[in-house]
C-alpha cells in the first residue's frame, strides 16, 4: 500500500562525481520510522511533472533529523539527473520506508558483499550492528570502478580501528596507479578470502550480476539458501 509522501528538505549535498551524489534530506516533522536496509521514494517534480524513485537509506534508524542516500545517475535517469542537480535547501517529498532486505535478529556473523551504491542500505545494516552492540564478526567487502567512488571508505576505515571484530576489503575494477588494494570486480576477490560458510550469513547489494554471481559462489562452499539475502539495483 502506497504511503502519504511527506514534505522534505535537502540539507547538505557532496557531489562525488557529476553523476553521483550523497544526500541529507530533513524531513518535516519526526523521521518515520525504518529498519536498516530499507528504502524510501524521493519524489521531486521534472519537467512540470511530479516523478519518484527508490533510493536505499545510508543513515541508521537512530540518526536525528536527517535521512541520507546516496544517489548514482545514469543516462536514461532524468530523476536521478534532476535530483543531483538541485541546491541545499530545495524541496522533494520522501515516500516510505520500503523494503524487506533488513536485518533478521540472527546472532550469526555478518558477511557484507557490495558494489557501487550498493553500500548504502549495507552501510545502515554495519552502523546499526555497532550501535547495538553485536559481538559476531562483521566483514565487508565493497567494490567500485576508482578509489573515489568507494564512497564511506574513510568512514568505514575508521570503524576497522573502533571496532576489533569489524574487516574492511575494499577493491577497485579499474586500473589504477598507487592503488594498493583488492584489484577486480568484488565477485572475483571473494575466493580468495572466503572458503567456506563458517558461522556467516551474507547480505549482498548492487548491480544483478555481481549480486547472483556472489551468491552462486557463497552457495558453492556452503553457505544455505536462507542465509544468503540479496537486493539488486537495476
Amino acid at each position: 500500500m502506497a504511503m502519504v509522501p511527506i514534505e522534505a528538505i535537502v540539507t547538505e549535498k557532496t557531489l562525488v562525481t557529476p553523476y553521483l551524489g550523497l544526500f541529507k534530506i530533513a524531513p518535516e516533522g519526526a523521521i518515520p520510522k525504518f529498519e536498516p536496509g530499507q528504502f524510501m521514494m524521493v519524489g521531486t517534480d521534472v519537467d512540470g511533472k511530479y516523478q519518484k524513485r527508490a533510493y536505499s537509506i545510508v543513515s541508521p534508524p537512530y540518526a536525528i533529523g536527517h535521512v541520507e542516500f546516496c544517489i548514482k545517475a545514469y543516462e536514461e535517469g532524468k530523476v536521478a539527473k534532476h535530483l543531483l542537480a538541485l541546491p541545499n535547501g530545495a524541496r522533494v517529498k520522501l515516500e516510505g520506508p520500503y523494503g524487506k532486505f533488513v536485518l533478521n535478529g540472527s546472532p550469526k556473523d555478518k558477511l557484507f558483499i557490495a558494489a557501487g551504491t550498493g553500500i548504502a542500505p549495507v552501510l545502515s545494516m554495519i552502523k546499526t550492528l555497532f550501535h547495538r552492540g553485536f559481538g559476531g564478526r562483521v566483514r565487508l567487502f565493497y567494490g567500485a570502478s576508482y578509489p573515489h567512488t568507494l564512497v564511506y571508505a574513510d568512514e568505514l576505515h575508521a570503524h576497522t580501528k573502533k571496532h576489533d571484530n569489524f574487516t574492511f576489503v575494499p577493491t577497485v575494477s579499474r586500473d589504477v596507479q598507487g592503488w594498493a588494494g583488492e584489484k577486480g570486480r568484488v565477485e572475483t576477490v571473494l575466493p580468495k578470502h572466503i572458503k567456506d560458510a563458517e558461522n556467516f550469513e551474507a547480505f549482498i547489494c548492487g548491480p544483478p550480476p555481481m549480486v547472483q554471481n556472489s551468491a552462486a559462489y557463497l552457495k558453492s562452499v556452503g553457505f544455505a539458501d536462507a542465509d544468503v539475502h540479496m537486493e539488486q539495483y537495476w
